[in-house]
């Protein structure tokens, strides 16, 4: 998988960072740059939409025209491609490899589990630790805390699951508006968790999916219409696609192979194979799985 590091979503951060009077901890983005010292903007909101792709919006351009004819470049998410990993980059400005959060379950070594970090349980199961595990481990500074150390701006992260919580788009909508009505510069960051999870059910080409576009449109106009002087920037975590899956269960040779469950995400596992078997484990996944996987 080749991806252009100076074109990701770690630039997004990074010029929000740098436009707010703070350094960047990685390249930031030159045409976000440009566009908030062009506009001197009193408040700059940015919106990701999980699983909302560059596809997506290709596919259903004529159901959301504004945001179709509105983009302005097209970024490269990070690897894994996952949301753990993704938003976690853009909350922080840092690449995977800095924070650490690589995916929704993580192999934690000096307790040798393997941590749905998310939900702060062990993988598979409903048992919550007692201390929050990722932040053990892999702690990290948002951008909204180092805006806010300032104490000059005011920084806010919306989501229905961390942060000030909203009630579907409505409600975050609403949230923006109120968050905007002083006199401070403002950052606001709002995560909303689709197209994401409607597509994890129905697919991308489904009606469900199509009409969720035309309500985030709907939902980006009215809060265009209802704000003055402000930035509204949209991304999307990574992008999504139509993907069958490989039950390594069925696949004996290789499942009696491995030590323990696997790790970081389906669309970028991790796996534990016993020392002993590593060379046959590796004979018989490409005689069986990579023509599979390629092909």
């Amino acid at each position: 998988m080749f991806i252009n590091y100076k074109e990701s979503i770690v630039g997004i951060p990074n010029s929000i960072l740098k436009y707010f009077g703070l350094k960047a901890i990685n390249d930031s983005n030159f045409e976000i740059d440009e566009i908030l010292l062009r506009n001197q903007p009193k408040n700059v909101i940015l919106i990701l939409c999980d699983g909302m792709g560059m596809n997506l919006l290709k596919t259903y351009s004529k159901s959301c025209p504004l945001l179709f004819s509105n983009i302005k470049k097209t970024l490269y998410s990070v690897f894994p491609t996952t949301t753990t990993a993704a938003t976690t980059s853009i909350i922080t400005g840092l690449y995977p490899n800095q924070h650490c959060w690589l995916g929704w379950d993580n192999y934690i070594k000096p307790i040798d589990k393997v941590v749905t970090l998310f939900l702060n349980t062990e993988k598979d199961t409903k048992n919550l630790f007692s201390e929050n595990i990722g932040m053990k481990y892999f702690p990290y500074t948002t951008i909204f805390d180092l805006i806010n150390a300032q104490t000059i701006f005011n920084a806010t992260y919306l989501s229905p699951y961390a942060g000030t919580h909203y009630n579907g788009l409505d409600d975050m909508c609403e949230k923006i508006i109120q968050l905007c009505d002083n006199d401070e510069r403002n950052f606001i960051y709002a995560y909303y968790e689709n197209p994401y999870s409607i597509i994890h059910k129905t697919g991308t080409e489904s009606f469900e999916t199509q009409e969720n576009l035309k309500l985030i449109e709907k939902t980006i106009k009215y809060l265009y219409n209802s704000l003055n002087d402000n930035l509204i920037l949209i991304t999307a975590d990574h992008g999504l696609t139509n993907s069958s899956y490989i039950y390594l269960e069925d696949y004996p040779n290789l499942f009696n192979c491995l030590s323990q469950t696997t790790s970081i995400d389906s669309r970028a596992c991790m796996l534990f194979v016993k020392e002993d078997k590593i060379d046959y484990f590796k004979t018989e996944f490409e005689k069986n799985l990579v023509q599979t996987l390629y092909y």
